[in-house]
């Protein structure tokens, strides 16, 4: 009998300081077919524990850690359990280049604990993967080869196109504010209505946040089930039927500014590695179009700067030589007034025309002051 068919089920260790990685890992151990008891130990004093109440017969443990540097957690599984195999998984994302990172751990849990190993799929299944990659392939080549210099047109054309050849009712792309701690939808592509929206925003849940920062897609396969969506499930999730999701980060500068989500409505649906990496490949192409429409507003500034700064030096000159001309018109309207007793009929039309010059001068100073602003510093004294 194979530690696979014990009664009760086989006891396996997770090394974890998120409970919701504990649950996660637990479906997917589920998903391979492997009905296993999963014990999570979130800090040395509950690994001491569970190593002293009965050795597991494996034992997963997260890196990075958060329980801190890996060594004395593996002294400390090197002492109490020295025959428990120890299985290292590298963060959320696994190695999507080689397989499916849920088939790599099933595979290593299988065989930590003696358990009879799953067929690989069929034939024709491996043959509409491939097909779907080429299809999916040559897409993406058409999306990259255009110019990114309208941001809207960009992100409606890769909406569109992810939800037609991944084959998801809805694909969107969001604002990420970790700041305010919001989502904002840029746009939203539904496929059977062939419609675009935008504008929609919801607060951003912390178990989500979380997942987002270390994590390079979020593929949740039943949204009633997952811990880190969970936050969405009322006022998002079930209203719009959306049984499943695929979630990739769009960072810039190290930073989660955006998320590429694809949706999927109706029933549950598991992800492929291609749809992960497809995901994950569409947030990069995102990112790119998110730095050319930053340059270019940048570059927008920089030139209504120039343009700006440019009238600004002309409007001094000119304001500077028309109030010399003006200051001479005022002195000599000065030197008419007081010859003015002997006319008095041109008392009034002087003190009209000084009025006048008067005010044309000061509207000529505040231009002056305006076309300067940036030389002086104003303070009081």
């Amino acid at each position: 009998m194979t530690a696979f068919d014990s009664d009760p089920p086989a006891r396996i260790l997770h090394v974890t300081d998120d409970a919701s990685a504990t649950q996660i890992l637990t479906h997917e151990l589920e998903a391979q077919g492997l009905g296993l008891i999963v014990t999570q130990a979130s800090d040395h004093a509950s690994l001491e524990s569970a190593l002293r109440a009965a050795p597991p017969r494996a034992t997963v443990l997260d890196l990075p850690s958060g329980l801190g540097p890996a060594a004395p957690l593996l002294e400390l599984l090197r002492t109490r359990a020295p025959e428990t195999p120890v299985i290292f998984r590298w963060g959320w994302a696994g190695n999507w280049s080689v397989e499916d990172p849920t088939a790599q751990l099933g595979r290593a849990v299988r065989r930590a604990i003696d358990a009879p190993e799953q067929a690989l799929e069929p034939l024709p299944v491996r043959a509409a993967l491939l097909e779907r990659l080429a299809v999916f392939q040559e897409a993406q080549l058409r999306l990259q080869g255009r110019e990114y210099w309208d941001w809207d047109e960009t992100l409606r054309e890769t909406t569109e196109m992810a939800a037609r050849t991944l084959a998801v009712e809805r694909a969107s792309i969001w604002d990420v504010d970790l700041e305010r701690q919001t989502l904002t939808c840029l746009d939203l592509f539904a496929a059977e209505a062939g419609t675009h929206e935008r504008g929609e925003s919801m607060p951003l849940p912390l178990p989500y946040r979380d997942a987002l920062q270390r994590s390079l897609s979020i593929d949740v396969s039943d949204s009633e089930t997952d811990p880190r969506t969970a936050g969405f499930l009322g006022q998002y999730l079930r209203p719009k039927g959306i049984a499943a999701l695929l979630d990739a980060p769009i960072r810039r500068d190290g930073r989660v500014v955006g998320v590429f989500c694809l949706e999927h409505t109706g029933r549950a649906r598991p992800w492929s590695v291609l749809e992960r990496c497809a995901a994950a490949s569409l947030a990069t192409h995102v990112s790119r179009a998110m730095e050319v429409r930053d340059r270019r507003a940048l570059e927008h500034r920089l030139h209504e700067a120039d343009r700006i700064a440019l009238v600004g030096r002309v409007a001094t000159l000119l304001s500077h030589d028309l109030n010399n001309a003006l200051t001479v018109v005022l002195g000599h309207s000065e030197l008419l007034q007081a010859r003015a007793s002997r006319y008095p009929e041109l008392a009034a039309d002087l003190a009209s025309l000084q009025l006048g010059v008067q005010q044309m001068s000061g509207i000529l100073r505040g231009l002056m002051s305006h076309a300067r602003r940036d030389q002086f510093e104003r303070r009081r004294l």
